[in-house]
């Protein structure tokens, strides 16, 4: 019985399956392993390791080069706003400046006195307003320079006596620059010299705005108040500085003459003994205490206070007026005649005469000393206006202390 061929012939019977170099042949492949060691990288991934990397330094690149583009585009939007806005600025301050000239602050009338009270002369207020000048906003350095050398010239007038000049000359140095604070102060102290106490109180309080904790321009400012009868305002003002430095003595005497313009007493002494305490020898000081002391009719005390103050101040007429009428009071008629001898001497005889008509010197007029003084002094008054002689009356009204100069 004849076998069946294989289909698959055996390959150790085929000769030309064996031969490298045959059609045939067929190499078997090399077993793979089960398993994959860790340490070892398979081939089929070998290849594409390297395309990942490649992609990200791509990418790395777009985003740097993205960030460079727009930091640049934000720093030119931000240089461009900054130049509008500079420019923006500028022309508001140049159409600010169009609009605002200089203006030169009129000068107000005098306001006429009111008649005179015990213890100083008191102006009405007028209606009348300052100017305001041209406020400087940009740094000028040359017209600082300026103000500063008008301020030194107009301090050197009002040294000098020339308080008209010497205001022209501190307004100049405002109208330059307006911030100077001194020079307000300083302006306010001359205006009370001329008597404008409402431009005193404008240039003060300007002054004050800049240095609310300076005694002495707040005291300035008191005396500008006082000498427009509001006292209570000038009180309050005056307190303050007294709070502010119990040593600042202006402020004491000042407050004192506020007090006896109200008529109360006790306060105007108590403010008195606190100036006398750092001003022992004060003459106005010691003559407004001896003022207090004859109202109650303590004569003698009254009158060792006006031989203390005539001692510091022997040319003040008032003292000796006072010292006359102190003495007629106490009955010396004498010595009340010699006085009122030394104040004709120092004033005039119309002067004298006027004041020998006050009540104190009643009883001296009716004894036969005072009968012959006064005939005597009416007929040198008549000699004296027959002669148009201009006489010359002292202030006998004691004014407020105004700061002392730096």
């Amino acid at each position: 019985m004849n076998k069946k061929p294989d289909s698959k012939p055996d390959r150790a019977d085929d000769a030309t399956a064996t031969a490298a170099g045959s059609v045939y042949y067929r190499q078997d492949p090399e077993p793979k392993p089960r398993y994959t060691r860790r340490t070892e990288t398979p081939r089929a991934q070998a290849g594409p390791a390297k395309r990942p990397a490649h992609l990200g330094h791509a990418i790395l690149l777009s985003n740097i080069r993205t960030f460079t583009l727009v930091t640049l585009f934000m720093v030119i939007l931000a240089g461009l706003a900054a130049y509008i806005t500079t420019r923006s600025w500028q022309s508001r301050q140049e159409q600010a400046r169009s609009e605002s000239p200089r203006a030169q602050p009129e000068t107000p009338p005098t306001p006429e006195p009111r008649a005179p009270g015990a213890t100083g002369v008191f102006m009405d207020e007028p209606d009348t307003d300052e100017t305001e000048p041209h406020v400087r906003t940009e740094l000028d350095t040359e017209a600082m320079r300026r103000a500063i050398f008008m301020q030194q010239r107009a301090e050197s007038l009002l040294e000098a006596g020339d308080v008209d000049e010497a205001i022209r000359r501190f307004r100049d140095a405002l109208d330059i620059w307006p911030q100077l604070t001194r020079v307000w102060a300083k302006l306010g102290g001359a205006y009370l010299e001329t008597g404008e106490f409402q431009r005193a109180q404008i240039a003060l309080e300007r002054a004050a705005e800049n240095d609310p904790g300076n005694p002495s321009i707040l005291n300035d400012l008191g005396v500008a108040l006082l000498y427009q009868n509001r006292i209570t305002q000038a009180i309050e003002l005056f307190e303050t500085v007294t709070d502010m430095d119990p040593q600042y003595a202006s402020a004491h005497f000042n407050r004192a003459l506020c007090y006896l313009a109200q008529d109360d007493d006790e306060n105007a002494e108590e403010a008195l003994d606190a100036f006398l305490r750092l001003r022992p020898n004060d003459a106005r000081a010691l003559k407004e205490k001896a003022y207090l002391q004859a109202s109650r009719r303590d004569y003698q005390e009254a009158l060792e206070h006006l031989r203390r103050a005539l001692s510091s101040a022997p040319d003040w007429p008032s003292l000796y007026v006072d010292l006359a009428a102190t003495t007629a009071l106490m009955g010396r008629a004498d010595e009340a005649i010699n006085y009122l001898d030394r104040a004709e001497a120092l004033t005039s005889p119309s002067f004298v005469y006027r004041v020998y008509q006050q009540p104190a010197f009643r009883e001296i007029r009716l004894t036969e000393a005072g009968r012959s003084f006064e005939e005597r002094l009416a007929e040198r008054a008549r000699e004296m206006l027959a002669a148009q002689e201009t006489e010359e009356e002292p202030i006998s009204l004691t004014r407020p202390m105004h700061s002392a100069p730096d």
